[in-house]
């Protein structure tokens, strides 16, 4: 198994058994936090971005265009507050780590809105 992990002598993994690994390793104590790292790093290396969204409520929202319109408000505030924190953050013509890091929370909070909200659109 380790050299199948590890990709020795070409002997590779199929994806059924790295799913069946990311399951076991999310059942783990604090496994959750790490189990889908492999798809992201994955993702990168074919030129593409993955986001872990969390799912809607059983059955999906009571109206959903209601719960689209809401997000949508909360995404035009959030672009404000990156507007904002990006123009202190390049004020002085620098980035530092934790100024990256603060607005790199915001993109990525963003966009896991964004995606919330096109799961609502199409739930319409």
């Amino acid at each position: 198994m380790r050299a199948k992990l590890r990709g020795v002598n070409g002997d590779e993994i199929t994806v059924a058994m790295a799913d069946l690994l990311t399951e076991w390793m999310e059942e783990k104590a604090g496994g959750a936090e790490y189990a889908r790292d492999w798809i992201q790093a994955h993702a990168v290396q074919q030129g593409l971005a993955v986001d872990a969204i969390p799912p809607a409520p059983p059955g999906g929202w009571k109206d959903e265009v209601t719960a689209l319109q809401a997000k949508v408000m909360l995404i035009a505030a959030m672009a404000g507050q990156i507007a904002g924190t990006t123009a202190e953050t390049v004020a002085d013509n620098q980035v530092d780590l934790e100024e990256k890091d603060r607005l790199a929370l915001l993109f990525r909070d963003t966009r896991t809105l964004l995606h919330r909200a096109e799961r609502n659109l199409y739930r319409t």
